[in-house]
Parts: C-alpha cells; structure tokens; sequence
C-alpha cells in the first residue's frame, strides 16, 4: 500500500494530545472532572481507528493479490505477523526492561503486574484490578492494539469477500453495544471488546475505499456531519454529563473517521485547507517517531527527581522551571 505520509500527522496529533493530557492539568477538568482525561481518549482512538484502516487496506489488498496468484492465506498471516512483530515488540520489551531496572534503583515494585505487561494483558489487569497510574499505565492500548492484530487477520482471510463487510459492521456493532452492557463496570473501556467500533469504524473506510471508491466524496461529506455532531456531543457531555448517554470512544471515532477520509481525500492536494497542519514536514516526522514518543512520555518527566540539583541550576533557565516542557519534549523526541 502506498504510504500516505499525512496520516503521519495524524499520528502526531493524536500522540500530542495524549501528552498534553499526562502532563498537564487540562483545562477540560475544571469545566468537568468526569472529562479530565478527554483529550487523552481522544488520541488513543484516533491510534485506534487509524490501526483499523491501515491494517484492514492492506489485509484487503494482499487477499486479492493472493486469490489472483494463489497464494495461501496462511502464509500471508505468518508474514503479517512476522512484519508486526519485529516493529513493535524490540521497542516495547527494551522499554519493560528499562523500566523494570529504573524502579528496581529507584525502590519500585512492578513485580505483581511485569506478567501482564510481558504478555500484552495490561488491559485485562486496570479491569480486573484498577488503571496503573505509573510509567506502564499506558501500555494497556498497546495490549488492546496487540489483540486486535491476533484476530484480525484470521477474520480477513477467512470471510469471503461477499461478507466482509458484514462482518466489519458486525464488529462495529459489538463494540458499541459492548459498552452499553458493560457501563456499569467502572473499568470498562480498558476491554479489547469495547474498542471494537473504533478498529471496526477504521476497517469499514478501509473497505469502502477499495471496493466503493466511486463515493468517497459522498462519504466524506456523511462523515463531516457525523464529526460536527461528534464534537457537539462531547461538548454537550461535558457540560451536562448527567444527560451524558453516549459513549466518548463512539464520538471520537467519528471525528476520527472524518480526519482520515479527509486526509485520504486531500493527500495530493497542496492546497487544501489544512494543508500547514497535514503536510507540515516536522509534524510528519514527529507522527513517524510517535510509537516512541507515547512508550517513553510519561517516563521523562520522573528523570528531574534522579539529577541532581546543582546540575539542573546550571542548565539556562528556559529549560528549568516552568520550562521544562521544553527540555521534556526535547529528551522524548531525542529518545524516541
């Protein structure tokens, strides 16, 4: 599939919002505690709905490629999962590690949750247990992305062509109603099953792509309506969350939807409307390093409390203080 390097800034949006999340008191929480993290939700199922598209196209593609030439579908999963595996797991087990030695030095404990975090279950446990609120609390998006990938493939290849798409509405379908069920669990959205309508949204567009492409324009229109409503509706929850009925993941993922198309749409384009944001060369490269970026962000900001201090006096004043978003930013770019 051809790399649409815009998605990078995507990426990169949505990794930013989570950091402002992790290392801000958004402003968000004082209009509405119940949506503190509101920002943070939204960069993650922005990563969500992107995994879904990008992984579904080219799933879709190489299944057609492999009925053309007959290929076995077997073999087509091994090497998804062999491409997978060597682009996620040798950064993520370097940074268990790191972890688990700097917390060894630093008297911390994570020995009660290292099974979890070694397996992609990380999820399972902020359900099971409560959320963790240290560097490795972020690594249950990372289990639930990592579960998706188990499954997806099979579903691919394994579906006939005929009722892909039904299987993917289907799927869209037990993620939203999977969060009305569960609602009254306070944890639930940590569930791989509750993020199904985002994947599942990402792997409709997907489909619709390649096998309607004749309607995009009319689909990118539907999609601004739903993505108008969407912000309306987490406005609206924020205000009122007493008459808050809808779930924040399906609303992200409509704004999530539209940005896509609307990249997708415009990746040839030089002159659409947003074009400083999307096109924006060191935007792209921060999207293309943002794997990195949201494994190690919220680990930099603890490396002030282990220097010390008559290093950080000698350092210009910009990057102490209150500027030390600066020197964050800068450590975490270096780093990832």
């Amino acid at each position: 599939m051809t790399h649409i390097k815009q998605l990078d800034s995507l990426r990169a949006i949505a990794v930013l919002l989570v950091i402002i999340n992790h290392w801000t008191i958004t402003p968000l929480a004082f209009i509405s505690p119940e949506w503190k993290d509101v920002l943070g939700s939204a960069g993650v199922d922005i990563f969500f709905v992107l995994s879904g598209f990008l992984i579904t196209k080219i799933l879709l593609v190489q299944k057609s490629t492999a009925q053309l030439k007959g290929i076995n579908a077997t073999e087509l999963i091994k090497n998804f999962y062999i491409r997978r595996t060597l682009r996620i797991f040798p950064i993520y087990y370097l940074f268990i590690i790191g972890i688990a030695i700097f917390q060894y030095y630093s008297m911390g404990n994570i020995k009660s949750e290292v099974y979890y975090y070694l397996t992609y279950t990380t999820n399972y446990y902020s359900f099971f247990n409560k959320p963790i609120y240290t560097h490795m609390g972020l690594l249950w998006s990372l289990a639930v992305e990592e579960q998706f990938y188990l499954i997806w493939p099979w579903l691919i290849f394994l579906t006939s062509e005929r009722k892909i798409i039904r299987m993917i509405l289907f799927f869209i379908f037990i993620g939203v109603i999977s969060k009305y069920i569960l609602h009254g669990i306070e944890n639930h959205f940590y569930m791989t099953i509750c993020c199904f309508d985002a994947f599942g949204a990402g792997a409709f567009l997907a489909w619709f792509i390649i096998y309607k492409s004749e309607q995009l324009n009319k689909a990118e229109k539907i999609s601004f309506v739903f993505a108008i409503i969407g912000i309306a509706l987490i406005i609206f929850g924020m205000l009122f969350p007493y008459l808050n009925f809808i779930p924040l993941r399906v609303k992200n993922t409509c704004i999530a939807f539209y940005l896509i198309i609307y990249i997708y749409q415009n990746r040839t384009n030089s002159e659409h409307a947003f074009k400083l944001l999307f096109n924006n060369p060191f935007i792209i490269y921060i999207g293309k390093i943002s794997y990195g970026i949201y494994l190690f962000h919220t680990s930099i900001p603890f490396i002030w409390r282990y220097i010390p201090e008559k290093i950080i006096h000698s350092l210009p004043i910009y990057l102490t203080q209150n500027g030390l978003w600066i020197s964050n930013l800068i450590l975490l770019f270096i780093i990832a």
